[in-house]
């Protein structure tokens, strides 16, 4: 959705519907990136640094 596609606007609102329903919330990307000094381990999940 990122490319300017001319039907992109008209989308997104049938999108972010569709996502609700599902039980989903839209957030911005920096929340859900921890502050502060972390790691990822072998699965993937961060985790906060002491």
């Amino acid at each position: 959705m990122h490319n300017g596609a001319k039907n992109t606007p008209a989308a997104l609102p049938g999108i972010i519907e569709g996502i609700k329903d599902k039980g989903y919330e839209i957030v911005l990307i920096k929340d859900l990136i921890p502050e502060g000094e972390y790691y990822t381990d072998v699965q993937g999940e961060l985790h906060l640094s002491n």
